[in-house]
């Protein structure tokens, strides 16, 4: 539970997506001579939460009525998010709701995961929804509300709880000294740790479960797992994945420029774990963390994209897919790298082949490579491994196509037939997934471009693109795929036509541009020059 904290805690302060941050544990040193920490996992899969219903109880009263109205509550909840509510209790409430019921308003209680129980709050709020249209209990739900239950995980944060625990701790160890008493959680998962002595008995886990359950009455469903034993430290490897990228500062106008050099300097400036402390304190987490080691920095430059499927149902052979890499210098295709790659060099481009580009094609090769066929009974997957500092610097995009065989022999026609069709991103050095793009089942497309690679010209980098763009073509005919990406890369071409017009403008704006000539063709690019920037953006789009 710790590890999340300190993920949330590194994007906040280093304002950064928090799926940038990776942090792992390391294996604790097993000696507690000195101490150690009882740590008890505690889970509350169904919490149990209220349904208060703006309704005279009078209505429902008796077991000839009640009975019915529970059948239909639970029946109405189920079909609106698809689980059956458990241990479901109706009872009279004279707390709430209005005051001239007698008899009270009607409360309803039982147990759901948090992911269905949020989706009824959202039908309750929407008009149009099943609950408030279709439901055999419409008349009575739309005027009610749903009250979920806080999260066991934030509960356990609370210190006044944490210290009702600690005073039935200490009365139940056998022998020990009990120092102190840290609660952390997530949602409706979360851990209470016991800071001992090191000679300090263990706590029995039953016991253990009647003083958790005796402090949090409202959480019936708790479940604890087994108290696990833990050193008084533990260490922690970080990984923040940078993109580079410039931002403009509101508050002093200037551009700070975001990549690995400024995180650096962040990260090793002696104010950050001071910084970083007092950010776990606003979590309520009283722990005190030290940087062990400098933070060191590395380029991202080995790859591999996993192309992967699934097999459809009475799958044959010839039911296989394949991962193809388009590779560009702005508008002219340099290489096409599929199956047949790993098989034999292929030269596929545009235009005739010339020594230069035979020649880019080798260094092209030496720097990416496929796996091939790789088909289990379930499924296959086609593995593109890549060395980004090793490409050409010609090289600007590689698209990341999935492709169909088009339907020739017994082959599949289209993509519809596969699925959990995906990308999977990875970093070769650290053997771990960096990011994934999917398409959904049943697509009918016979190829689809899932994302493009693209070197950024301002800082030199490379930059991914989720797709996900249907595509005529499949592996016997690239044709139309290649006329697709031919259109999206047309963008280098109207580059080269408006550079100079922008150019020029830019020098004019800079007044490093003086009239020299009064004709009318001078005074028609005064006026062009000079046009507003949207009306300028307009006339050069026509170039």
């Amino acid at each position: 539970m710790l590890r999340p904290k300190i993920q949330a805690g590194l994007a906040k302060l280093l304002k950064v997506p928090i799926e940038r941050v990776i942090v792992e544990a390391n294996e604790p040193e097993r000696s507690t001579h000195f101490g150690k920490w009882l740590c008890v996992p505690i889970c509350d899969p169904r919490p149990r939460h209220a349904l208060k219903i703006d309704q005279n109880f009078a209505r429902i009263r008796g077991k000839e009525k009640l009975g019915p109205f529970v059948t239909n509550l639970t029946s109405d909840i189920e079909k609106a998010c698809g689980v059956k509510p458990e241990n479901m209790i109706v009872t009279a409430d004279h707390r709430g709701g209005r005051a001239e019921f007698r008899a009270g308003c009607i409360n309803a209680e039982f147990c759901m995961a948090r992911e269905p129980a949020e989706e009824l709050v959202r039908q309750l709020a929407t008009d149009s929804s099943y609950l408030l249209t279709q439901a055999q209990l419409r008349t009575y739900l739309a005027e009610s509300d749903l009250h979920l239950v806080k999260p066991v995980g934030l509960r356990l944060m609370d210190q006044e709880l944490l210290d009702k625990i600690l005073e039935q701790v200490k009365k139940k160890l056998v022998k020990g000294n009990v120092k102190r008493i840290v609660g952390v959680g997530v949602g409706d998962l979360g851990t209470i740790a016991v800071d001992v002595s090191g000679d300090c008995s263990k706590i029995p886990p039953i016991v253990m479960t009647k003083i958790v359950g005796a402090a949090l009455p409202d959480y019936p469903g708790l479940s604890i797992a087994e108290i696990k034993e833990f050193p008084e430290e533990c260490s922690f490897n970080y990984t923040i994945d940078v993109i580079s990228s410039s931002q403009l500062s509101v508050e002093d106008k200037t551009v700070r420029i975001s990549d690995a050099s400024s995180f650096m300097k962040d990260l090793n400036c002696p104010e950050f774990m001071e910084n970083f402390n007092a950010i776990m304190e606003e979590s309520k987490l009283r722990v005190e963390v030290t940087d062990m080691v400098p933070t060191s920095s590395r380029g991202l430059s080995q790859l591999e994209f996993h192309l992967q499927w699934d097999k459809p149902a009475n799958a044959t052979p010839e039911d296989l897919l394949d991962g193809v890499c388009f590779i560009y210098n702005g508008s002219q295709l340099l290489q096409v790298l599929d199956y047949r790659a790993s098989i034999s060099e292929q030269e596929i481009h545009d235009g005739e082949l010339t020594k230069e580009k035979s020649w880019m094609g080798r260094s092209i090769n030496r720097a990416i490579q496929h796996s091939g066929d790789d088909v289990t009974s379930t499924g296959g997957q086609h593995r593109i491994a890549m060395d980004l500092d090793a490409f050409p610097l010609s090289v600007t995009d590689l698209y990341f196509v999935m492709a169909s065989s088009g339907g020739e022999g017994d082959g599949p026609r289209d993509l519809s037939a596969f699925r959990n069709t995906r990308v999977e991103i990875h970093d070769v050095v650290l053997g771990r997934m960096l990011t994934e793009y999917k398409i959904p089942t049943g697509d009918k497309a016979q190829a689809r471009v899932m994302c493009k690679l693209s070197r950024d010209p301002d800082h030199n980098k490379w930059v991914v693109h989720g797709l996900g763009i249907p595509s005529e073509g499949s592996v016997r005919d690239y044709a139309p795929i290649r006329s697709l990406l031919a259109d999206r890369q047309a963008g280098y071409l109207r580059w080269q036509r408006r550079k100079h017009l922008v150019v020029i403008r830019v020098l004019w704006k800079k007044r490093r541009m003086t009239e020299g000539a009064t004709n009318e063709f001078a005074l028609l690019c005064k006026r062009v020059l000079g046009l507003p920037l949207l009306a300028f953006q307009c006339l050069v789009k026509l170039f």
